[in-house]
């Protein structure tokens, strides 16, 4: 039903490229709602029940859920998503890697030159919570440069993450921001250009899966306990690009980033 209902909203959003006024479900009263299209920054502070406004400089929609209460929506998977602008993010290794926010997308681009792991961090809240993070590459899944999102010791700079690299997700533990080994891994069609990855912290072990559609999810590897990849345990949430140390890099345009 909730899938159903968000193709219909889709739909309606990609007929509508100017303002329209839609009459009520309701009937009479002259009750409406409305179709309009705008930068996210233009996002309006008031909306009615059933509005859609098309964000045009990042790929989104949003529909009122109810009196001027906003939920976004990414197009790629048709779900509802949180703003990663919404978190304060740091670096740890930048070097020449950048990040490029469009309204509640953000990209983040590595750089020629740089080596290992260059991750933007947020704040983990207090345990037992989900990480969800959705993203992707804008092409294919086959190249060498690995990207994608985890968990981080800033103490220690430790980390376990899920990555995207030759075609296949890894599940991989970090001894330092340049050195790391693969636990399992998973192949990919190449194909498929967004992914969705899944982190499920309870205190005590982190349980990662995959998922091409966020509603069905794969688990990678067994559970692990977070003192195998931890001094003591993560306190950020990572986004990482990697490099080699010469013209291999990448790019990581994060679509969803969400704690449950």
């Amino acid at each position: 039903m909730i899938q159903t209902a968000i193709v219909l909203i889709t739909l309606l959003f990609s007929l509508s490229a100017q303002v329209t006024s839609i009459p009520s479900a309701s009937g009479g009263g002259g009750s409406s709602f409305t179709s309009t299209s705008g930068a996210y920054s233009s996002l309006p502070g008031t909306c009615s029940t059933g509005s859609i406004y098309q964000i045009t400089d990042a790929p989104y929609m949003a529909n009122c859920l109810s009196t001027n209460t906003w939920q976004l929506y990414w197009l790629g998977m048709g779900v509802p998503v949180s703003s990663s602008s919404a978190k304060t993010w740091t670096w740890v290794n930048q070097g020449s890697s950048s990040v490029t926010t469009y309204g509640p997308f953000m990209s983040v681009q590595g750089a020629a030159g740089t080596s290992g792991l260059s991750a933007r961090l947020t704040t983990l809240p207090s345990t037992p919570y989900t990480l969800i993070y959705c993203g992707g590459t804008g092409g294919d899944m086959s190249g060498p440069p690995a990207w994608g999102a985890g968990h981080f010791e800033t103490a220690t700079n430790k980390g376990l993450t899920l990555s995207v690299e030759n075609g296949a997700i890894w599940l991989r533990r970090w001894t330092s921001t340049g050195s790391n080994v693969g636990v399992s891994a998973i192949t990919l069609p190449h194909t498929i250009t967004q992914v969705c990855f899944k982190f499920v912290n309870n205190g005590t072990t982190i349980t990662s899966s995959y998922s091409n559609n966020r509603y069905a999810w794969t688990q990678i590897g067994s559970a692990d306990t977070i003192t195998s990849s931890f001094t003591t345990a993560p306190d950020r949430a990572s986004v990482y690009v990697s490099g080699n140390g010469g013209s291999y890099y990448s790019h990581n345009n994060v679509f969803d980033f969400t704690f449950q």
